[in-house]
C-alpha cells in the first residue's frame, strides 16, 4: 500500500490498486469508448458509456447546485453544444481564473479521478472552447452574472447512476 499508483490484475477478473494509502480490490472493467455527441437543444442526450446529459432552460432565480449540475449563461454560447471525452492537451479557463487556463488532465489529477475513468467524464464544448468539465469545473466565460437573463442547466448522470423516478412535476429525477 506504500506504492502509490500500484495496479495489478488478479485472477478471476479482479484488479488490485493502491491509492491514497488504501488497497482497493475491484472487478476489472473494460471501458467502452465513445466519441463526441451533439447535445439535444432541450431534454436528454444519451452519451453511451458516459451516461446521460440533461439540458434545459431554467429561471435564473430557481437554480439547482450540485457537482453534476452546471448553470451557465445561455446568451454566451457560440454554436451548438457537444459532449465528448477530454482531448490530449485540452484546456479550460476555470471559473474565477479569467486570465489563466488549466489543463483538463490537471483537473482530473487534482480531483483524484482515476486515470481509467477520465475518458468517461464528459467535456461540454461550444464552437469555441470548453464550457464545462462535467462534475468538475465550469469555464469563467459562461458564469451566471447579474446581467444574465437566460440560464441553461446542464446535468450529467453518470452511467452508474441511471436509476430514474418521476419527480411529480412530469420530469425524470435520478436517485
Amino acid at each position: 500500500m506504500d506504492c502509490e499508483g500500484y495496479v495489478q490484475d488478479l485472477p478471476d477478473g479482479l484488479r488490485a490498486e493502491a491509492r491514497c494509502g488504501t488497497l482497493k480490490v475491484t472487478k476489472k472493467r473494460v471501458l467502452d469508448t465513445w466519441s463526441d455527441v451533439v447535445l439535444n437543444s432541450e431534454g436528454e442526450t444519451d452519451l453511451g458509456p458516459a451516461g446521460l446529459m440533461y439540458h434545459e432552460e431554467v429561471n435564473p432565480t430557481e437554480l439547482n447546485y450540485d457537482s453534476h449540475i452546471a448553470n451557465v449563461d445561455a446568451d454566451v454560447f457560440l454554436g451548438s453544444l457537444s459532449a465528448g471525452p477530454a482531448r490530449n492537451g485540452e484546456r479550460i479557463v476555470p471559473l474565477g481564473m479569467p486570465e489563466g487556463t488549466q489543463l483538463l488532465s490537471d483537473i482530473f489529477i487534482d480531483a483524484k479521478v482515476p486515470k481509467e475513468e477520465r475518458g468517461l467524464v464528459p467535456v461540454i464544448r461550444d464552437a469555441s472552447e470548453v464550457v464545462w468539465v462535467a462534475g468538475q469545473k465550469i469555464a469563467d466565460r459562461y458564469k451566471i452574472t447579474d446581467k444574465t437573463t437566460r440560464v441553461w442547466q446542464l446535468e450529467w448522470v453518470p452511467s452508474n447512476d441511471r436509476t430514474h423516478v418521476d419527480d411529480g412535476r412530469g420530469k425524470t429525477a435520478h436517485v
